[in-house]
Formats: C-alpha cells, sequence, structure tokens
C-alpha cells in the first residue's frame, strides 16, 4: 500500500509562475520573495510573499527588513554600544556582521549591534552586575 505522504518526482505538480512574485510584500522591501518551495505531504508547491530577510526578521525579532533599516539609519549605520561602523547581514555569523540586539526573556528589541559587541554582552549573560564588574576589572588594568 502507498503511503499518501510521500510522493514520486513525477507527482510533482506544475510551478505556476504567476503565482511567483516580483517583490517582497513587505512594505519598503524590493526583495525578491523567497523561492517556491514543494510541500513533502502532496508535492503541492507553497509561494511565498516575503523574502528571506522579512522572514527571518518576523520569525526572530517581529519586524521587516525595512524596519531594520530605520533603526540602522537611526543610529548613523554605527553599532550602538562601541560607534564601528556597522557591516552588512551576511548568512550565518561572521566577525563583520551586524546583529539585533534582543532581550532574550522579553524578545524586545533594543538596537543594532556589531558582532563583537553582540557576542560580548550574550557571554557576560546580558547581566548588569557582571558588566559593571568586567568594567571594574578593566579600570584597576589602565
Amino acid at each position: 500500500m502507498r503511503n499518501p505522504h510521500k510522493y514520486k518526482h513525477t507527482d510533482l505538480k506544475v510551478l505556476n509562475p504567476d503565482r511567483v512574485l516580483k517583490e517582497c510584500v513587505s512594505g519598503g522591501c524590493t526583495n525578491p520573495p523567497r523561492n517556491p518551495t514543494t510541500r513533502k505531504e502532496n508535492g503541492n508547491y507553497r509561494y511565498y510573499s516575503y523574502c528571506e530577510g522579512c522572514i527571518n526578521c518576523r520569525e526572530r525579532y517581529n519586524m521587516t527588513v525595512p524596519e531594520r533599516q530605520v533603526m540602522v539609519d537611526a543610529q548613523d549605520n554605527k553599532c550602538a554600544i562601541c560607534n564601528s561602523e556597522l557591516a552588512g547581514w551576511g548568512k550565518g555569523w561572521s566577525a563583520d556582521s551586524s546583529a539585533v540586539d534582543h532581550c532574550h526573556t522579553t524578545g524586545k528589541v533594543r538596537g543594532i549591534l556589531c558582532y563583537h559587541c553582540n557576542t560580548g554582552i550574550g557571554q557576560l549573560k546580558e547581566d548588569i552586575t557582571v558588566l559593571k564588574s568586567a568594567i571594574k576589572y578593566l579600570e584597576k588594568y589602565v
């Protein structure tokens, strides 16, 4: 008996190019939407309205790429902590990538940071007491 949730490659439905959007539907975002993918259950295509960046921002921070850009512009394209020039938004983490800083307890977005500042406060558990202690430690050896 054939499993109804499995399909053969020949069972795939035909991609409808009329359903593939040219631009992300987030206001002000001109990136192309995520490429259509097939559903494993039935082989139908799943069409997307948002680009990868907006999907990521919406899922993680409840914002869009244009909303994130407004924050970057408000900070003059500089890290909110060290004032270094913000780099791009590459895939994955690298030492030259920017990050949306947010509270891991509430999920509230605080600002845009460089990789080093974002990982630094994360390594110190976002604990103000620990951060103040680190400052005292550094001042002791200046």
